[in-house]
């Protein structure tokens, strides 16, 4: 495989859908929602690393699960949007919201899509996660031109079913013109290492 000589440039579509069940059974969601416009995306992940030594040398290194989180730079989401991801009442005929602190995050899987420097468009679904989200300034409308959007992060966890392809997962990543699988329905829902829809 030829080295990569671009780079990252370019996000957009971010979508969420509800975790309805996740067991040993299956793993099933819910529909697939617009959540909000993009500005940037922080993918992050971390693991710990431990070196072993014995006989008075390094014999080998012990490494914890990887922690992978994903920082979504957003403008202002609307408010019923976000919150049902925190988990707080909302009305299906109304634009309510009602804010408790004890409210307690949705499970969700997030999709979005993300560029490179050649233009090709990645398709991305985070298969399981709860969302959280930065402080929000709100400042007067004066002579400026300044506005703020919202910070969401998105803490992922692996998913307690097993996929017949790769075992439990925390994301799908695939080109928009991988020769394999058809992309034309990856946001419909979900797709999971197991819905993927091979090329006729």
């Amino acid at each position: 495989m030829a080295k990569r000589a671009n780079q990252w440039r370019g996000c957009s579509d971010l979508v969420y859908a509800p975790v309805i069940k996740d067991d040993l059974t299956g793993i099933e969601y819910g529909e697939v929602k617009e959540l909000a416009f993009i500005k940037q995306i922080g993918a992050g992940q971390e693991q710990s690393t431990a070196t072993v030594f014995a006989d008075n040398t390094a014999i080998f290194n012990t490494n914890s699960a990887i922690k992978f989180t994903r920082t979504f730079d957003c403008l202002a989401i609307d408010g019923k949007v976000k919150a049902e991801l925190e988990g707080q009442y909302t009305e299906a005929d109304s634009d309510l919201v009602l804010s408790s602190s004890s409210a307690q995050p949705l499970q969700v899987a997030i999709g979005y899509k993300i560029y490179d420097t050649d233009n090709t468009c990645f398709y991305v679904w985070c298969l399981k996660g709860t969302c959280s989200f930065g402080e929000e300034t709100i400042v007067t409308s004066d002579d400026g031109t300044d506005s703020n959007g919202v910070q969401m992060t998105f803490s992922a966890l692996e998913t307690v079913h097993k996929f017949a392809k790769g075992g439990s997962q925390t994301q799908v990543m695939l080109p928009e013109n991988d020769e394999k699988y058809d992309t034309s329905t990856f946001f419909d829902s979900v797709t999971t290492p197991d819905t993927l829809v091979a090329k006729s």
